[in-house]
């Protein structure tokens, strides 16, 4: 979709459609931000048994998977995350 057909897009759309279509693509950042946290986690672990790189790959894993469980208990508390019971 070149420039000039996505401001046609967004132009074509009442505030209502806006509104929606913006919530549905925040929804899908905040799950990408959750598994990117969560893939590169994993990947330092695999790489700490890995790797010949002298670097401090589980450190780094545990600050990425930190970072992935504070998200994902914000998110879950706010209720952008639905989970089914």
């Amino acid at each position: 979709m070149d420039q000039s057909t996505s401001g046609k897009y967004v132009e074509d759309m009442d505030n209502k459609q806006f509104d929606k279509e913006l919530e549905a693509l925040l929804l899908e950042v905040d799950a990408y931000r959750l598994m990117s946290h969560f893939f590169w986690g994993l990947w330092s672990v695999v790489q700490s048994q890995m790797s010949n790189i002298n670097f401090g790959y589980l450190d780094y894993a545990l600050a990425r998977f930190e970072h992935y469980f504070i998200q994902k208990k914000e998110l879950l508390e706010t209720s952008v995350i639905k989970v089914d019971q």
